[in-house]
């Protein structure tokens, strides 16, 4: 039986407040420790290649930390722990996270548009200010939305991995 569970805080209203949240999750591998391990190696060969690293905390137990490149997201990252449960289970835990760093770019921006359709009152600067941070929040958005899929799709691909579809066996 696989137990999954992913939880995400309840959203508090602000896509501010979204950019950087954790998204934990918690499940029950069907491989050993070493099998994960290898598993997850898999993924430092994508193209380019995700960064990976293993620290081994005691015999029955790993953390991991992965920055993958399989998705569009280049900001987007995990940090696990890898839990022997049994023979061949492990309880994986841990959370994916994104650093969403164009934010300090875009209030840059907005405020030196901003200045400048107040120091000049120009009729033409206000509008091609007001179109300039128009489209600078929409691609921000833009950004921020797929930073978010980004982490799901990392979950999905992390859950794959690491919990293969068991092959029948004769019974």
């Amino acid at each position: 039986m696989d137990k999954t569970k992913r939880t995400a805080e309840p959203s508090r209203g602000s896509r501010l407040a979204d950019m950087s949240r954790e998204l934990p999750y918690s499940f029950t591998a069907t491989l050993s420790v070493e099998e994960c391990m290898a598993h997850l190696k898999k993924f430092a060969i994508t193209e380019p290649p995700s960064n990976l690293a293993f620290f081994r905390l005691d015999a029955d137990t790993q953390r991991f930390y992965l920055r993958p490149r399989a998705v569009p997201s280049r900001l987007v990252e995990v940090e696990g722990l890898l839990k022997r449960a049994g023979e061949h289970r492990a309880d994986v835990s841990g959370k994916i996270f994104g650093n969403f760093l164009y934010l300090p770019l875009l209030f840059v921006a907005l405020a030196a548009i901003a200045a400048a359709m107040l120091l000049t009152l120009n009729l033409w600067v206000i509008l091609i200010g007001a179109g300039v941070g128009i489209a600078l929040i929409m691609g921000w958005r833009r950004a921020l939305d797929q930073a978010e899929a980004d982490k799901n799709e990392v979950f999905r691909l992390l859950h794959k991995a690491l919990t293969p579809i068991a092959t029948s066996s004769s019974e």
